[in-house]
């Protein structure tokens, strides 16, 4: 009788030995998964706030309402008339970086080392994937003193 309780509970601990490898195997490969996952998201240099204000953009003017008075949903994003100021990394000159975010038609754009900045059509945020020198693009961070950034001097919109 006591050999017998003992195969019992021996098949037991077994069954939980396996459930606890299987469960750990799953984990592993949901982990994973989801650093697959993080690094794609981390290969686009286009940062998720300016994507979200591109899709907010396209669904406003796909409404019929006027460019030149857009407003986005996050308050803390510099937008005007269609243009939105962007902080962007280049992977090797600023300088060329500029080159290709005018061809996008960066307004008041100016570069300095690896840094460039200026107001891009909020249109043109799609063609940032295609960039050659773009390592990173994000919204120009808010600033705290009383003077806003100059909005660009022409849009296409006035």
């Amino acid at each position: 009788m006591i050999s017998k309780a003992r195969s019992v509970g021996a098949g037991r601990r077994q069954a939980r030995l396996k459930l606890n490898a299987t469960i750990r195997l799953l984990l592993a490969i949901a982990c994973l998964s989801g650093t697959a996952q993080a690094q794609v998201k981390a290969e686009t240099p286009v940062s998720q706030e300016l994507l979200d204000l591109l899709v907010d953009f396209n669904e406003y003017v796909e409404s019929g309402r006027p460019i030149v008075d857009y407003v986005p949903a996050d308050s803390a994003l510099h937008v005007n008339g269609g243009f939105v100021l962007v902080d962007a990394t280049s992977k090797e000159s600023g300088q060329q970086l500029l080159a290709e975010l005018d061809t996008l038609g960066l307004m008041n754009g100016a570069a300095f080392g690896r840094l460039v900045s200026g107001w891009l059509p909020i249109r043109s945020i799609e063609a940032l994937q295609d960039l050659v020198y773009l390592k990173f693009v994000r919204a120009a961070a808010m600033s705290t003193g009383t003077a806003s950034p100059k909005p660009p001097r022409k849009t296409p919109c006035q």
